[in-house]
């Protein structure tokens, strides 16, 4: 995470000439990716050495961790998410895109109008250009937001 504040910090570099149209298609591969819970796709996006951070702040920060949490959810839900992108940014070999999203997860083989979930919340998603020029995640934060008591 420290990597990714320091780079949200430092970074000064617009996107939108060479580096926003690969984090505007990684972003919208990532959700295609999911919501056809096509494992190896989505694994694919990660860098080895990429970390992952839910939003009860536990994380996977290993491929077999990475494999592990997307077979659970693959396994047991369906999901529907919009992500809607707020900021993009670059410098070098590491770009950043963060935003809100809202998301319907289903459980699967629920009961119709059962096990349905709505979740919403804050995402930061970071981008390391690879050697072979391929970009992947090497950090994705998510928080979900909590509605306070009486709102």
């Amino acid at each position: 995470m420290r990597l990714a504040v320091a780079f949200l910090i430092c970074s000064t570099a617009s996107l939108h000439s060479q580096s926003s149209a690969p984090v505007e298609q990684l972003r919208q591969t990532w959700v295609k990716d999911l919501e056809a819970r096509s494992l190896e796709a989505s694994l694919a996006l990660y860098a080895p050495d990429a970390t992952f951070i839910n939003p009860d702040g536990t994380h996977a920060s290993t491929p077999e961790a990475l494999r592990q949490l997307f077979t659970f959810v693959y396994g047991g839900f369906t999901a529907k998410i919009q992500l809607i992108s707020r900021s993009t940014g670059g410098s070098g070999d590491l770009a950043f895109d963060s935003g809100s999203y809202t998301e319907t997860v289903t459980e699967v083989g629920s009961d119709p109008g059962k096990g349905v979930h709505h979740l919403s919340g804050d995402y930061l998603t970071v981008y390391r250009r690879e050697p072979d020029g391929r970009w992947q995640i090497v950090q994705q934060a998510w928080t979900e937001a909590r509605k306070l008591a009486g709102t």
